[in-house]
C-alpha cells in the first residue's frame, strides 16, 4: 500500500486511494487541462512572529516519493523567511498607514493654532488699544481695566 507523507509523524493514503479527499484538486486539474496528479507532498505552516497561522508552504510531487530531511529542512527554512517577509511587508503598511496618520494629526493642530491666533488677535488688539489709551491718558486709569489688560498682554506674549 503506499502512503502520503504529510508531516514528519503524519501520513495518510496517497490521493489516487482516497479520491474523496482531493475532490477540488480533481476539478482543479479537470479546470487546468493538466493530467499529472500530486503522489507526493510535504508541507509546513507558515507562522508569523506573533505565533497566527498565514498559511502553509508545500512541496509536491508527481511521482510517489518520501522527502529528504534536508528538503524538509528547506522547506522550515523557506516557510520562516516567508513568514518573516509577510510580517515585513505588514509592519511596513502599518507605519506607513500611522505615519500618514501622524501627519495629519500634525496639520490638524497646526491649523488649530493658526485658526486661534487669528481669531485671538482682533480682541486682543482692541485690549491693546485699550491699554495705550490708559497709559497715554486718553481714557481714565481704574483698577479693574488695568489688571485685565496687564493679564490680557501677559496671554498675547504666551499664545502669539
Amino acid at each position: 500500500m503506499r502512503f502520503l507523507r504529510l508531516w514528519p509523524t503524519l501520513v495518510v493514503l496517497l490521493s489516487v486511494q482516497v479520491p474523496a479527499l482531493w475532490a477540488a484538486w480533481l476539478r482543479l486539474k479537470q479546470g487546468l487541462g493538466v493530467d499529472w496528479d500530486v503522489l507526493a507532498f510535504c508541507t509546513r505552516d507558515v507562522r508569523l512572529p506573533d505565533g497566527s497561522l498565514f498559511g502553509t508552504l508545500c512541496l509536491h510531487h508527481q511521482a510517489p516519493r518520501a522527502f529528504a530531511p534536508d528538503e524538509e529542512a528547506l522547506l522550515d527554512v523557506l516557510a520562516r523567511l516567508l513568514a518573516q517577509e509577510v510580517w515585513r511587508e505588514r509592519s511596513a503598511v502599518r507605519l506607513a498607514e500611522t505615519v500618514e496618520a501622524l501627519e495629519l494629526e500634525v496639520r490638524t493642530r497646526v491649523e488649530l493654532a493658526e485658526e486661534l491666533r487669528h481669531e485671538l488677535r482682533a480682541p486682543l488688539a482692541v485690549i491693546d488699544g485699550y491699554a495705550e489709551a490708559m497709559l497715554d491718558g486718553v481714557l481714565a486709569r481704574s483698577i479693574e481695566a488695568v489688571t485685565l489688560v496687564a493679564a490680557s498682554r501677559v496671554a498675547d506674549e504666551v499664545y502669539l
